[in-house]
């Protein structure tokens, strides 16, 4: 933010997310659409040099706020970096500065015009809304032809009772973009209609309020091509592991194609190279590239990460106890597993396995087998971030140990699976020992262990959908592809988008779930990922991008 009439440095953060040192770093800085009688940039240009491998920069340039500009009067920039002895390198980035105060709108029926600000419940910055509230305000963007964005920092409300639903449009009468209430938060939602606008309504029932909701209000011009930018899960998997791929991306991109050098990579999940995140199978070992194409209707961008993923060997460490005659692991049991076993120095179970899920409680239970008056203890580990090692935070648990009398003795204690866990295969290790804590590798004398299998599913399930749009159905089961001003409006073997809603079978009107910008092939198929803790019943609509739907005639079940 700078103040009308004031000359200062403005400081802009460059890193370098590659793998390897770029040099001739250059960047620019210009105003959108040429000019702005609100500030002068005094300098244009910087060198930032040579930027390592993961290393970070700052870009300065030095601006002039006019004395008579309005306060809260945003200005959108034009940032620009080069790297590469020839330049080869460039993105572009849109930036925005406010000369004086950001205003802030509190939540109250009418219309506002903005391009920046600050959006807040009725209760604005510091208070809560109130009781009994049925409000509706719509924004439009100040920028002609432009989009409003509302970037939610924090949300609020009364779980089940208060809920806020935004629209796609100038009134509640657009198609809903989504229903939120408690914790649950839009998070980043923009407007796509021909007036840029999006619509709010707020209810809330008698009693009971909370702190409401904080938004950050932004206009994103439309006719921009996408900036493409992604994550990965593991960048050092172990061989058989599976990565998840996060696109990043700005400006909206409408179609993904991923590429992996070398291609011997596999697909996994319902996902393929086309899917928004993909998850990726690494079943070779080697060092692999990773590309990713983004696009929408104004363009397209390419981010390729060289040598970005190094899959790798993993071996976990030996246990064994070479006295079988006084204990031994008698039986283990986690979900599905309930393994009976005799005594032996180490055995290895990992044919056997069970499926858990990231965020789920499990109880394990280890039959240990004594022979005489002693007390035995009893561990399990399991590696959940798949590096080979047990010792890691959240990979240790402690059963208990024995009562110190002969018999079978069941110990039991609770597993819960990080939230971070890593989607794919792994292992569980098992060990009981002698008077004393057992260590995952330990050689010793009197105690057991056993190796499993566990599986970690992903916190997303699959819903494929086949769909036929009578616009485009040609009759032979498959679709025509939808036509742009310039052609083919989708890239590839895709038809046209898709909304998909789950609105629940009490109150239709409550969409539970909703993903938009759905690909959908010319052949019908359309597919998409559905949080895993969906596990009921949902009215599925299908709905187009022109707004007309198709609602399933019975609630179709998640359960799976």
């Amino acid at each position: 933010i700078l103040d009308p009439g004031e000359t200062a440095n403005l400081l802009i953060a460059c890193s370098n997310s590659g793998h390897s040192q770029i040099g001739n770093v250059l960047s620019s800085l210009a105003i959108s659409g040429g000019s702005s009688p609100y500030l002068t940039l005094n300098s244009t240009s910087f060198s930032i040099g040579v930027l390592a491998a993961g290393a970070s920069g700052t870009a300065t340039f030095n601006v002039t706020a006019d004395a008579a500009t309005p306060l809260g009067t945003p200005v959108d920039l034009l940032f620009e970096v080069t790297g590469g002895a020839a330049s080869q390198y460039s993105v572009q980035q849109t930036k925005q500065v406010i000369i004086g105060l950001i205003p802030e709108f509190n939540m109250t029926n009418g219309t506002v015009t903005a391009c920046t600000g600050l959006f807040y419940d009725s209760g604005g910055a510091s208070a809560a809304y109130q009781s009994s509230e049925n409000i509706t305000e719509t924004f439009y963007p100040a920028a002609a032809g432009s989009m409003v964005r509302m970037t939610f920092n924090s949300f609020s409300t009364e779980s089940g009772y208060d809920y806020l639903r935004i629209y796609n449009g100038t009134s509640t009468s657009a198609p809903l973009i989504g229903t939120y209430n408690g914790s649950t938060s839009p998070g980043t939602v923009t407007a796509y209609n021909a007036s840029g606008a999006l619509t709010f309504n707020f209810t809330s029932d008698g009693s009971v309020t909370a702190d409401g909701w904080e938004a950050a209000i932004s206009c994103y011009n439309a006719a921009t091509p996408p900036v493409a930018q992604f994550t990965a899960s593991n960048t050092s998997p172990a061989v058989n592991s599976i990565v998840t791929f996060t696109d990043q991306s700005e400006n909206i991109p409408t179609s993904w194609v991923w590429s992996f050098s070398p291609n011997n990579i596999s697909y996994v999940n319902g996902t393929n190279a086309n899917s928004q995140n993909p998850q990726v199978l690494f079943s070779n070992l080697g060092t692999y590239t990773v590309s990713l194409t983004v696009t929408n209707a104004f363009g397209n961008d390419t981010e390729i990460k060289t040598n970005y993923i190094t899959v790798t060997t993993c071996t976990y460490c030996t246990t064994s106890y070479s006295n079988t005659a006084d204990d031994h692991i008698s039986n283990v049991q986690l979900n599905t597993i309930n393994n009976p076993s005799g005594s032996t120095t180490y055995s290895n179970f990992t044919s056997i396995s069970t499926t858990l899920v990231p965020g789920q409680t499990y109880t394990a239970s280890v039959s240990v087998t004594v022979n005489g008056s002693w007390v035995q203890h009893c561990f399990i580990w399991i590696d959940f971030n798949n590096n080979c090692s047990f010792t890691d935070a959240g990979e240790v648990f402690d059963l208990g140990q024995t009562p110190g009398t002969a018999g079978t003795h069941i110990l039991s204690g609770t597993i819960t699976v990080p939230a971070g866990a890593l989607i794919g295969t792994t292992r569980m290790r098992v060990s009981e020992r002698y008077s004393t804590d057992p260590g995952p590798c330990d050689v010793s004398t009197y105690g057991e262990a056993e190796d499993y299998t566990i599986i970690v599913e992903g916190l997303t399930k699959t819903l494929n959908l086949t769909v036929l749009l009578e616009g485009l159905y040609d009759g032979n089961g498959t679709m025509r592809k939808a036509q742009g001003e310039t052609g083919d409006q989708y890239p590839g073997n895709t038809a046209d988008q898709i909304t998909v809603e789950l609105h629940n079978t009490t109150f239709y009107g409550l969409v539970e779930y909703y993903d938009q910008f759905v690909n959908l092939s010319t052949s019908g198929l359309a597919t998409l990922s559905i949080p895993i803790d969906f596990n009921g019943s949902y009215y599925l609509t299908v709905r187009h991008r022109n707004s007309i739907a198709t609602t399933s005639k019975q609630p179709v079940s998640f359960a799976a």
